[in-house]
Formats: structure tokens, sequence, C-alpha cells
């Protein structure tokens, strides 16, 4: 039996026995109650926020979308500090930084636009991507350039649920991670997933461009 079953029959049983809970040592309807958060915090197991029960987890789209996309990731939240970037993520989350994924947004010569996905401790070399793009040259887009074209802010920018459909290019070594840590569409915000998942959802174009 499903879990949502079992919390429907549990509930209907309590309130038609209520009475009958009086010759039990102790109030056991109050403790099967007090189970209800356990049940429902497994009840969607591919997915959960890690050490967040107190705060407000914002309902972003990339979040959206990752929930649409029935994603295995973990939501973690961290202290954003302006221009930290991932040096800061990763230690204040205590992992490796090579493992936080950036998500850039650039453009080429003619202004078309598009993300890149690098390695937190890697930097894009702007000539190698231009030949992988078969462009003259690429640069990144200024933040309010890139707020028009994704919908979020520098430090919050993720490559799920973006306002508009970029290309999406992805440094190729990300793919044989255990694990990775990207913006989940907020600062502060991370989702925890493997890259497998990144890779089905959004299917970006492997490119070998990092220095």
């Amino acid at each position: 039996m499903g879990l949502r079953p079992f919390l429907s029959i549990l509930d209907a049983g309590l309130r038609r026995h209520d009475g009958a809970f009086s010759a039990f040592p102790f109030n056991l309807q109050s403790y099967a109650f007090s189970l209800y958060p356990f049940i429902l915090a497994f009840s969607h197991p591919r997915h959960y926020i890690a050490g967040m029960a107190k705060e407000k987890i914002p309902s972003t789209p990339a979040v959206l979308v990752l929930k649409q996309s029935a994603a295995t990731f973990t939501l973690q939240t961290y202290a954003y500090e302006e221009h930290g970037g991932t040096k800061v993520s990763s230690r204040k989350l205590g992992v490796d930084e090579h493992c936080v994924i950036k998500t850039l947004v650039m453009e080429d010569e003619n202004a078309n636009p598009f993300m890149i996905l690098m390695h937190g401790d890697r930097e894009v070399s702007t000539k190698a991507l231009a030949r992988a793009l078969g462009v003259k040259t690429v640069r990144p887009c200024t933040p309010e350039t890139a707020h028009r074209h994704t919908g979020y802010f520098v430090g919050g920018t993720s490559p799920f649920g973006a306002k508009k459909v970029l290309k999406l290019y992805m440094e190729k070594t990300i793919s044989g991670l255990p694990e990775i840590l990207i913006n989940a569409g907020s600062r502060g915000l991370l989702a925890r997933m493997p890259p497998s998942e990144l890779i089905r959802i959004l299917k970006p174009t492997e490119v070998s461009v990092a220095i």
C-alpha cells in the first residue's frame, strides 16, 4: 500500500475510534499524528531539502522544472556572499569546488546568447569556445543582458527554468563527476544531483574549453 492511502486510512481510523484511545497507557492519537511529518518527508523520495526545516525555500522556476522533470536532487542553502562565487559556496558546504558548477551567460559577436556550464575552479577559454562554436568571438553578457535572457540575477543563475530557451554547452568532464551542485535559481540555493540528471533534462552540448 502506498503512503498516501495509508495516511487516509490512518486518519479515518483515528477519527472513527477516537474514544477508544483512552484505554491505552499513552495518547496513541497524538503519537500517530506526530509521525505524520516523518511519513510525509519520505512520500516524495526523489527530492528533499537538506537541513532546512525552518528555512523558507523559494519556489524558483529552476526548482519547478526539476520537480516537473521528476529529477533526483537535493536542495542546499548557504549564506550568500556578493562576488564570492563557487569558492565561497564550496567552502561553506564543505565540498570540492571542482564539483560546484557555475552557469555562465555569454554571447557571440552578433549578440546571440547562450549558456555554458563550467567547473567552479576552472575558467572558460573564450578562444577555444569560439572555435568550438564556429564563431569569431565570445564574451560574457552584462548582468543586465543576462537577466533579460534568463530572468535570473547574477549569483542566482540556473540553467533550469530560464526565461528564454538558450543553447546550452557544458564542459565535457562534468559528466564524469559522481555528483554536482548547481544553482537552483536563487542566490545561496544549490541543487545537488548526479550529472546524468542534468544531461537527461537539458541535453547540453559537450565542449572542451576549460583552462
